[in-house]
């Protein structure tokens, strides 16, 4: 009973302690959010305007962005994370790794690592983003990757995550319309698209990072905290078994002394 009430303090301390990471987190991901929308509209209204694939490649090999934690005590998050990858991997792909855990699941399968930054979501620094972005850019011109798909738990709501595929090379052209069922046109670019498309698809890529990265550490304190009050509680349970189990012992004890005492006594009459 003395371990489990230790364990409970525990498992509530880091409750509190994700709970607090999560207001956190969760404000900055919804700074990030409205900057990559923005990017996002600008780039749908290029890509409208260009063919639907960005390059041709000979190849069906495809590079996977897996954003997993560093960590574990989080219930399902990791497992659903890396099942989902699994599901679309085959062994030629190359991955992309954000958080250990991923990383070490799909090593040991002996799947190639394009790059791997070992740290949380929330630990990844602009330099690592751009490292990857380019190593994953070079890839992809030069036609040895297909596709690229990322994989990270979309946030929903405070009671549900769930993970998603995401491809983001090469994109679907998004062709708005107006009222009249024509191509809404009401950018004019300069130099030229193809310059710009050069310029903000690293830019585009980066943001898309960050996105996931934060979303990725919000639903990672969302699922840590649900696991640590589910632990909590179910220590609160397990105590009060012991303790009714305890009592039940000592008034047994103590009836069988009593017994022992008066059967002691009637027997020197």
């Amino acid at each position: 009973m003395h371990t489990i009430e230790s364990t409970q303090h525990i498992t509530h301390a880091m409750r509190l302690v994700s709970a607090s990471k999560f207001r956190k987190a969760k404000k900055q991901f919804d700074q990030i959010s409205g900057q990559l929308d923005q990017t996002m509209q600008i780039m749908e209204k290029l890509l409208a305007r260009q063919k639907p694939g960005l390059q041709d490649a000979d190849t069906h090999r495809r590079i996977i962005i897996l954003f997993t934690s560093s960590r574990g005590l989080c219930g399902s998050y990791n497992s659903s994370l890396i099942k989902a990858a699994a599901e679309i991997s085959s062994q030629e792909d190359l991955f992309c790794t954000v958080g250990s855990r991923g990383e070490e699941f799909f090593r040991r399968q002996g799947y190639e690592m394009l790059y791997c930054f070992k740290e949380g979501p929330e630990k990844l620094r602009p330099d690592d983003a751009e490292a990857a972005i380019r190593l994953i850019l070079e890839e992809w011109k030069q036609g040895r990757a297909a596709e690229v798909f990322l994989i990270r738990m979309r946030y929903v709501n405070a009671l549900k995550q769930e993970p998603q595929v995401w491809r983001i090379l090469p994109m679907e052209p998004a062709v708005r319309r107006d009222e009249n069922g024509l191509l809404s046109d009401d950018l004019e670019f300069h130099p030229s698209e193809e310059q710009i498309m050069a310029w903000l698809l690293p830019k585009y890529l980066q943001l898309v990072l960050w996105k996931s990265a934060g979303e990725s550490a919000v639903c990672e304190h969302v699922a840590r905290r649900a696991a640590m009050e589910a632990a909590s509680e179910s220590a609160a349970e397990m105590l009060d078994h012991l303790s009714l189990s305890y009592h039940r012992m000592r008034q047994q004890a103590i009836t069988d002394e009593l017994i022992e005492i008066v059967s002691g006594a009637e027997s020197l009459k």
